[in-house]
């Protein structure tokens, strides 16, 4: 009744995040009812989360706090009308824990997807996957008629992002040739699906593949690669940063690309790069300077010490 702004993925895991919480509090003799929601067990259920995973603990916080935010609004658990949680903070998750891929380790990422049992079906799956920055659940939920190879685009459905909003990708001719690859010879469903099915991704069973069946796939790849860091999320990582590394676009459509509405996630998924390497072109002035003049920067010949000016021929 209140959440239904909400994408299902997010409302899935604010699900699945009270329920631990709930289980974690008979585990360790509380009820499980709404009393329990105390700043003290609060931060002690986090601080131990912290030890497992610093990202488990922030969905926990940030599932709480909505939950008692929610419950303070309603009337029906409050202090003073405030969050009985207002004062519980969630936990701070580094910026650039989640580094991209360097090009030798996607080299070895797309080689070992292309050695798995289902190969045409991997190498396409996590080449997609670097190629368009789609999240782990919108691969998932792709459907056929979600990829034009004609047109080399990927429509996101609203239903199936995180942003709630339809967009589309842009897919490279390398994808787009691993896509049709995969559906023209190798796609086969099931038996079982007397009417067939609509999604891209099948399992080995001839079924639709699963968000889980989807994890363990990369999960193998991971494991068969060496790359320790590879996951599905790095994927959007390594997209973000080598879109702008090759001029794929401008900041704006990499934002359009990417699904996101709030400027930050460009520099959070967009990691920095090396001077060399943002230094492609002229400086702004030189550029402007030489089209005034029609020609380089003026040259001289004076000298300092052992400066030389550069001149134009540089």
């Amino acid at each position: 009744m209140h959440s239904h702004d909400l994408s299902e993925r997010t409302r899935t895991g604010y699900g699945e995040a009270l329920a631990h919480w709930v289980a974690w509090l008979r585990r360790n003799g509380y009820e499980g009812v709404l009393r329990d929601m105390d700043p003290n067990v609060v931060n002690q259920y986090i601080a131990e989360l912290r030890r497992r995973s610093i990202w488990v603990a922030r969905l926990a916080a940030a599932t709480l706090k909505a939950f008692a935010s929610w419950l303070a609004r309603s009337g029906i658990l409050h202090d003073r009308g405030r969050s009985v949680l207002a004062e519980v903070r969630t936990p701070k998750v580094p910026q650039n824990v989640r580094q991209p891929l360097t090009p030798a380790e996607v080299e070895r990422v797309l080689k070992a997807a292309g050695e798995s049992r289902y190969p045409e079906r991997d190498y396409a799956l996590v080449l997609l996957a670097l190629d368009t920055g789609l999240r782990r659940n919108e691969l998932c939920m792709l459907k056929l008629s979600d990829v034009s190879l004609r047109e080399l685009t990927v429509t996101i459905r609203g239903a199936t992002s995180k942003s709630n909003a339809t967009h589309e990708a842009a897919l490279g001719h390398e994808a787009a040739r691993a896509l049709d690859r995969y559906i023209q010879d190798f796609r086969e469903e099931s038996d079982r699906l007397p009417n067939g099915t609509d999604r891209l991704w099948l399992g080995s069973d001839g079924l639709p593949l699963t968000a889980g069946g989807m994890g363990l796939i990369f999960t193998r790849i991971r494991q068969r690669s060496g790359v320790r860091t590879f996951k599905a999320h790095v994927c959007r990582h390594t997209w973000a940063t080598e879109f702008r590394k090759r001029g794929s676009g401008d900041l704006l459509d990499l934002k359009a690309q990417g699904g996101w509405h709030d400027d930050k996630m460009l520099q959070r998924y967009s990691h920095a790069l090396p001077l060399a390497e943002r230094r492609r072109g002229p400086s702004p002035m030189d550029a402007l300077l030489k089209d005034r003049r029609g020609g380089g920067v003026r040259p001289s010949f004076r000298q300092s010490g052992d400066l030389r000016v550069i001149g134009a021929s540089a």
